[in-house]
């Protein structure tokens, strides 16, 4: 990775009026990323139904990511949780 494109927010739940492609798609945008995986700890159906119109995006729950899917992205954001659940699995 880059310097700077591994992010780690302390959370990436969206509320039900936040959870539109257009809120995600700005958001990603103030991040500077192009080409993200997102990670979350537990399967987020909002955040995966707002982010999957968005092109070059890629979400997983953590329980979905593996080694490859890490190595192939641009850039990974990954919530608090998702990095200790993925680190626990991985080790």
């Amino acid at each position: 990775f880059q310097e700077g494109k591994f992010i780690v927010c302390e959370s990436l739940e969206l509320t039900s009026d936040m959870a539109k492609t257009s809120n995600v798609a700005k958001g990603l945008v103030s991040l500077g990323v192009e080409h993200p995986l997102i990670v979350t700890g537990a399967r987020d159906e909002l955040l995966h139904r707002a982010s999957r119109n968005i092109p070059n995006v890629r979400y997983l729950p953590q329980i979905g990511c593996n080694v490859y899917d890490v190595l192939r992205a641009k850039e990974v954001i990954i919530s608090v949780e998702g990095l200790k659940e993925l680190e626990k699995r991985l080790e």
